[in-house]
Formats: structure tokens, sequence, C-alpha cells
């Protein structure tokens, strides 16, 4: 497995687009749902939170939500922690979000599936799944290209690029549509 906090520390470190709200795909998605996301219960997790955008905006007036987010990226917690006030971004330790389980009324996950290798897909389904209560909703978007950006390594940012059914194929999603101009999938699901 790759050492995906050193991996996204220096990512964060070297690529402004990452310490910027404005290309976030999260706060876009979340902005496009408003009334979905609306409907939900009040306790959310942004799961891959990065700079911690999706946490400020569901923390804010427009969705009043309690708000959490969970990242492999210490640089990136540090960064949203320090911008929000306190202990919102929290570290993925042994593939795992510390808190408990059934925990969530929603969780989100905004490009960030295809960000880690094919082999760590279900380790993240299973936590995000674990962390969700019933009745919950999952709420993502995947990108189905390769990223424009390589890691120090030289690697491909999107580590796994599979197409729609494949993605589906695991999560078993409700509903999912690819926007092809992004080539960028957005799915639901309800647990």
């Amino acid at each position: 497995m790759p050492n995906y906090e050193e991996i996204y520390d220096r990512t964060f470190a070297e690529n402004t687009g990452y310490q910027n709200w404005i290309g976030s795909p999260g706060v876009r998605l979340v902005f496009l749902n408003q009334d979905q996301i609306q409907r939900t219960g009040k306790k959310h997790l942004d799961y891959g939170c990065g700079a911690g955008f999706v946490v400020e905006l569901m923390r804010s007036y427009v969705f009043e939500k309690e708000s959490y987010g969970v990242d492999v990226s210490s640089e990136m917690c540090k960064a949203a922690n320090s911008r929000l006030g306190g202990e919102f971004a929290l570290k993925i330790e042994d593939k795992k979000g510390p808190f408990p389980d059934d925990n969530f009324d929603i969780i989100t996950c905004f490009d960030v599936l295809e960000h880690v290798d094919e082999e760590d897909v279900e380790a993240i389904k299973a936590d995000i799944m674990r962390l969700l209560a019933p009745g919950g909703v999952f709420f993502c978007n995947i990108s189905l290209k390769p990223s424009v950006s390589v890691d120090h390594n030289g690697e491909n940012l999107h580590r796994t690029v599979k197409p729609a059914s494949w993605w589906d194929d695991i999560f078993a999603f409700d509903s999912f549509d690819v926007q092809k101009s992004r080539m960028e999938m957005t799915a639901w699901k309800r647990v």
C-alpha cells in the first residue's frame, strides 16, 4: 500500500488548487444538490475532506449541519482546522475514521475514491458504511478519467480509473449520473 499521507501532504503543499475552495468539486456538488442535502439529518462527515471546504460549508448557516471531516493528510487536516477554528478535520488512522459506528446521517466523499489503489477501495467502502447510521445517505462523486497531475513518485493522482459500472458494482448505488463533459460520476445511496 502506498503512503497516502506522504503523497497527499506533498500534493497539498505543491498544488495550490487543493488550497482554494473555488476548484472544489465538493463545494460545487453540495450547492447543486442543496435541496436533497437539506432533507438529511444533522450529523455530516466529509470522507477525504482535504482542506475542509465542504465541512466549512456544511457547518455554515446555509446548511447548519454538525459537520466533521476525515483525511489521510495531516497537513490538509491542519489547514482545515486552522481555518475552521477547531478540531473538525481528523486524520484517518489504520484505514478508519476516528468515530463510532452508525454515527452520521450523511457522508459525502468528493473526488477521493479514484485517488486510492483499487485494492484499498473496499476498505474505504467498509469504513464509510460502518460510520453511516441506519437510514443514512452516502453522496459521492468519482472522476472517471486520469488526473492531469502526478504525485512525487510520477504516478497519476487518479490511481483507480474505472467506468461507472465498476464503481456501481462495488457500492450498489441507488442512483448515479455520469456527466460526460467532466467524465465524472455523481452517486447516492441510502443504507
